[in-house]
């Protein structure tokens, strides 16, 4: 079972042992142009293993963006997402995301 964050779960610290998935679910409606993409991760510690979007039940409402990492090493990491268009600068973003993952042996 995957060790998972939302919103809510912003700026909290989370052990898991190495080995273990981490995913990171997060609102997100695509249709603004804002979109959650990762701005810091250590990936020593971490490694993207990609990301999916499930749509909402209405046509432009909001969905779900999920990232998943896994824990690669023992260390600490801080993962930090915002919610921002592809391209404007980081200034723009309307939200964000941070987590500090331990990577336990």
């Amino acid at each position: 079972m995957p060790n998972t964050f939302r919103f809510d779960d912003s700026g909290k610290t989370l052990h898991v042992p190495a080995g273990d998935e981490i995913q990171v679910q997060l609102e997100e409606t695509p249709t603004t142009g804002y979109r959650w993409q990762v701005a810091g991760i250590d990936d020593g510690v971490l490694s993207p293993q990609g990301s999916s979007f499930s749509p909402g039940t209405a046509i432009g409402a909001a969905g779900m963006r999920t990232f998943v990492f896994r824990a690669e090493r023992p260390g600490t990491a801080t993962l930090n997402l915002r919610l921002q268009r592809p391209w404007e600068d980081e200034k723009s973003s309307l939200k964000n995301f941070q987590v500090t993952i331990i990577v336990d042996k």
